[in-house]
């Protein structure tokens, strides 16, 4: 069971990644289970999804759609670094995975 301060905890590291970059619509913090901290689910937020994707003007090519999901999964792992960087040790995101 988590308390209130868990709870708090959960809220503001999931905040704090929403604020970081605009295409993340949620995240789902559970406890990791190797070590302590966090494991994350990232929801990306499809409208933003596509309206990037197309004002970049990327062909729809298996190829570029390869580029532009290492692109952005190396944005996410920046954006998780920047977050955990305030965080205690305890309280960190260890792993994330994007759904």
């Amino acid at each position: 069971m988590v308390g209130a301060r868990g709870e708090d905890q959960r809220r503001r590291i999931a905040a704090a990644l929403r604020a970081e970059w605009r295409m993340i619509a949620a995240v789902s913090l559970r406890p990791s289970r190797d070590r302590p901290g966090f494991e994350a689910e990232i929801c990306l937020d499809p409208i933003v999804v596509k309206g990037a994707f197309e004002q970049q003007g990327y062909p729809r090519t298996p190829a570029a759609l390869a580029k532009l999901e290492a692109r952005r999964h190396a944005a996410l792992e920046e954006c998780v670094r920047k977050v955990n960087e305030g965080l205690a040790d305890a309280d960190r995101i260890r792993n994330f995975s994007v759904v």
